[in-house]
């Protein structure tokens, strides 16, 4: 699965289509670099997908954004969530066995955006 098969994103607290997130083209983000990521597998079993090492990849992710003295928007709980729902709402039987889960945060015009997509 391609970036261009992604149908749905998670931006701003709610899960949209991929061709609406939208970011401006001077953000400070884009220019400079201000943001941090993470990435994530995730892997189908006979119980279902499992994301593999959700809570220590976002405890991560917040320590990194927390270095770079980023002020989350969402609890940990909230983001952990949006990865949830993001992952079941792009799921389906032509998918990938295994995808790749990724997912920022941004400083864009003093407001943060936080992303996830399964690639």
């Amino acid at each position: 699965m391609g970036l261009t098969d992604v149908k749905k994103i998670w931006m701003n607290g709610e899960i949209i289509n991929f061709e609406d997130a939208k970011i401006h083209v001077l953000s400070h983000s884009l220019h400079y670099g201000t943001g941090v990521f993470e990435g994530i597998r995730c892997y189908d079993t006979e119980r279902g997908p499992s994301i593999f090492r959700l809570d220590a990849h976002l405890r991560r992710f917040f320590d990194s954004a927390k270095t770079y003295m980023i002020k989350m928007p969402y609890t940990r709980e909230e983001v952990k969530k949006a990865i949830i729902d993001i992952r079941s709402e792009e799921h389906t039987s032509e998918l990938q066995s295994h995808s790749f889960i990724s997912y920022a945060v941004f400083c864009l015009k003093k407001k943060i955006i936080i992303l996830n997509t399964i690639t």
